[in-house]
Order: structure tokens, then C-alpha cells, then sequence
């Protein structure tokens, strides 16, 4: 199962609990999803309603940390911080090169200070297994 840009347009723990229905036991999810936690990119989202749904909300931490109570494995990969810099110029000759050494910098500083991944544009998620039942709960 995948999908790019949906589950910010669902009730983050409804989309859960469908997403570890459907799974098989060895099933894998994959989605990729925008954040909300940027102040840039939120101005730029507040500037530009007319780009957005009304039922548009980007994925904040809590969000993601709530698919753990409905599958075994979640893991998070965050993209797009430094790269912001340069989108101005996206139709310049170079641009795919200079946007490669951007996201090899936010790799190391995803890496080197964790807490500036929730400043990511994009999150990607794989999201496994889903928690067997409890006995007599449905849950």
C-alpha cells in the first residue's frame, strides 16, 4: 500500500486503524506527507489558501507518534528543510545538482540535531504489520 499526500487530508487516527485493517500480517504502508511544524512554510500556506483543500492539515509529531498505537513498526524519514533555499530557482540551469547537495546537508542535520526534523516540509512513512487484536477488546 502506498500514498503520497493523503493521509493529511484524513482524520489522522481513522486513517490509522483502516491502514492496519487492510494490511496482511507482513503488509507494508508507505506514504509521504506533508509537515506542519515550519513557521516559513505555514506562512506560506496561510498566504496561499486558494492552493489547499479545507480539510488540508500537515502532519505534526503528535500524528505521526499516534500510527504507533495501530502498527507494530513505524519508521520516519524527513526531507526538504536546507532545499527550501533555493527553490526561487527551480528553472535555472543546475538546479537538480544544487537541490542534491541541499538534501545531502539536511541529511546531516537530520542526523547530527534530530529536533530540526520536525522543521521538514516532508515526512516519508513506512508503516508495518499491524498489532494482532487484544482478546476480547476489538482493539
Amino acid at each position: 500500500m502506498c500514498g503520497s499526500g493523503i493521509l493529511h487530508h484524513l482524520n489522522p487516527a481513522r486513517a490509522y486503524g483502516e491502514i492496519a485493517r487492510v494490511l496482511k500480517a507482513d503488509g507494508i504502508g508507505v506514504f509521504a506527507e506533508p509537515l506542519g511544524h515550519n513557521p516559513a512554510i505555514n506562512a506560506y500556506r496561510n498566504r496561499t489558501p486558494a492552493l489547499r483543500t479545507v480539510d488540508e492539515h500537515p502532519l505534526l509529531m503528535q500524528d505521526l507518534a499516534l500510527a504507533e498505537r495501530f502498527l507494530a513498526e513505524v519508521s520516519t524519514r524527513f526531507f526538504t528543510l536546507s532545499s527550501l533555499l533555493v527553490i526561487h530557482l527551480r528553472d535555472r540551469p543546475g538546479f537538480e545538482r544544487l537541490v542534491s547537495g541541499f538534501d545531502a546537508l539536511d541529511r546531516w542535520l537530520f542526523r547530527v540535531a534530530p529536533p530540526l526534523r520536525r522543521q521538514a516540509w516532508m515526512v516519508g512513512m513506512t508503516l508495518c504489520r499491524p498489532r494482532p487484536l487484544e482478546p476480547g477488546t476489538g482493539r
